[in-house]
């Protein structure tokens, strides 16, 4: 009997996948996106006293001239209640004060926090000026056209998070903190009232990671300022218990810029007091004897220290165009029970850009026993996969598969 291998041919071709898993970044004819917080004339993304979320969309052009559009959302994470908004002092959340809120201390005239607290107010800079002012935000202490990040910690180990989610994936061009500064406790301690001490001693301490699906992506650190220590990922000022380090806000000295390198959805920035000022407080407790000698040393508390954002630079990512197409060929067109016959795939990339990733699925004809391949174990004659891998513009790659006729 003659068996016809020619229907069987182009019955085989009808099922390939392309699973391309790199991006391109900043892809040509598309401008970076540029996130600005408000401005003087309250255009911009603003972040209102009190606020957890908001989504912000930004146009931009693609890389096929066309306009388009990316939504940012950025989530505040404030899982241990150091971020100052509204209710940072409400009763039983204040973290020396359970009563909430504060009252006059010695010489203090002003009181901006409705409500009196238990104590005298150990830490008045926290209820010193506007509360709408000294507190997290746009258009706060720092002004225009910069987010605010205000913190009052009671311990070092306190976090709080901005998540910002992107609606496609990119990359980060340019995202900076500044502001990045401390103030010793034995500079706090001769400079100030005794009971300022330790609440105006702090560290700056910011650090940035970024994923993917749920996949870390590595973020890189650049322009740093020489007043900051560089541990990975993250930035902080440097301390010295005896030295006043709290920088100007422009000072690049407490400035620190991170970018990535792969896309991302999601770009994370966590703000924390140090451990420097921390362990200071543990070694040092005689310097705040009102408070240690009943409660014990603190560890790592801090009024109102502060750092901020200017905006950011970032581009979407685009998945590459390809195209790619296969031809088969057989090695004999007409054949008969037990003769062998060879396939030839041939997949080509037509570009313009490279492809990763690819696989193509290619079951073969009933009637026919597989014998080998020489795809080094890339090719898997019973699902039919042939995991091609990377294809350059313009390249091919070829699969062999041997079979005897039943």
């Amino acid at each position: 009997m003659i068996i016809s291998l020619r229907d069987s041919i182009a019955i085989a071709l009808t099922v390939f996948v392309v699973t391309p898993n790199a991006f391109a970044a900043c892809p040509a004819n598309t401008a970076p996106v540029q996130f600005a917080w408000e401005n003087a004339s309250g255009v911009g993304a603003k972040w209102l006293y009190g606020a957890v979320e908001n989504t912000y969309n930004f146009n931009y052009t693609n890389a096929q001239g066309q306009a388009d559009s990316v939504a940012v959302t950025v989530k505040l994470r404030d899982p241990d209640n150091i971020n100052v908004d509204p209710d940072v002092r409400d009763s039983g959340k204040h973290p020396y004060d359970a009563a909430g809120s504060c009252k006059p201390s010695t010489g203090e005239t002003t009181d901006a926090w409705a409500g009196d607290g238990s104590l005298n107010d150990p830490w008045d800079s926290d209820c010193s000026g506007d509360p709408q002012k000294v507190s997290t935000g746009t258009n706060k202490v720092f002004g225009t056209p910069f987010f605010t990040w205000v913190l009052m910690s009671s311990h070092h180990e306190q976090t709080a998070y901005l998540d910002f989610t992107f609606s496609k994936p990119a990359y980060m061009d340019n995202f900076t903190i500044g502001d990045i500064d401390s103030a010793g406790l034995t500079y706090t301690y001769n400079n100030f009232v005794n009971t300022e001490s330790p609440g105006n001693s702090y560290q700056d301490e910011v650090g940035f990671s970024a994923a993917k699906s749920g996949i870390a992506v590595p973020v890189s650190l650049f322009n740093q300022g020489s007043g900051l220590i560089i541990d990975g990922a993250v930035a902080r000022s440097r301390y010295d218990t005896n030295q006043n380090y709290n920088v100007g806000a422009d000072d690049p000295i407490g400035t620190v810029s991170a970018n990535t390198s792969q896309p991302f959805d999601t770009f994370t920035v966590s703000y924390s007091n140090g451990k420097d000022d921390a362990d200071d407080e543990q070694a040092n407790p005689q310097l705040y004897a009102w408070w240690s000698n009943t409660n014990g040393a603190t560890n790592g508390s801090s009024d109102n220290h502060a750092v901020r954002f200017p905006g950011f630079t970032f581009c979407v990512a685009e998945l590459p165009k390809v195209d790619i197409n296969l031809s088969k060929s057989v090695s004999k067109s007409s054949v008969k029970p037990g003769d062998t016959v060879v396939y030839t795939l041939i997949a080509t990339n037509s570009g313009p850009d490279a492809a990763s990733g690819v696989e193509i699925k290619d079951l073969l004809p009933v009637g026919l026993t597989y014998v080998s391949d020489d795809s080094a174990g890339q090719y898997d004659p019973v699902t039919g996969k042939w995991l091609i891998g990377d294809l350059g513009n313009g390249a091919s790659k070829s699969l062999q598969i041997t079979v005897t006729v039943k």
